[in-house]
């Protein structure tokens, strides 16, 4: 099955990323290709919207990681949204939960991006 990805800034520095259909060795090289670039200091905050995602293959999973890494060598966040029961049973299974920023929807992502300016507002005030 074929993965299309949708890209989507969603304000400066924050990118929402959106793949469809399956991330495996056949289509993480073009996942791979598309992601990459947002790997760079003057990304803050990279998404991975999971909801659209039907099946994750151990290349899937090495990309995931591969992302969180980057992210925080630049002192990024890195989260995922909308995992499905399959996908998330296959985090589970490796036990990468605990290690990853993972939320409901993107909605609660948002909150907590929220939540972590206006920490980062009262610090300045003081």
């Amino acid at each position: 099955m074929p993965l299309d990805i949708s890209i989507e800034k969603k304000q400066e520095g924050v990118y929402a990323v959106m793949p469809e259909g399956h991330l495996d060795s056949t289509t993480s090289l073009m996942f791979e290709e598309e992601v990459t670039p947002l790997f760079a200091a003057s990304t803050k905050v990279l998404i991975f919207d999971l909801s659209k995602l039907d099946y994750i293959s151990s290349a899937g999973v090495r990309f995931v990681f591969m992302a969180q890494k980057a992210m925080s060598k630049y002192n990024g966040v890195f989260m995922m949204t909308d995992l499905k029961p399959q996908i998330k049973k296959v985090f589970e299974i490796i036990n990468a939960l605990p290690s990853l920023r993972v939320f409901k929807n993107i909605e609660e992502a948002d909150e907590y991006l929220y939540a972590m300016q206006e920490k980062e507002i009262e610090k300045q005030e003081v």
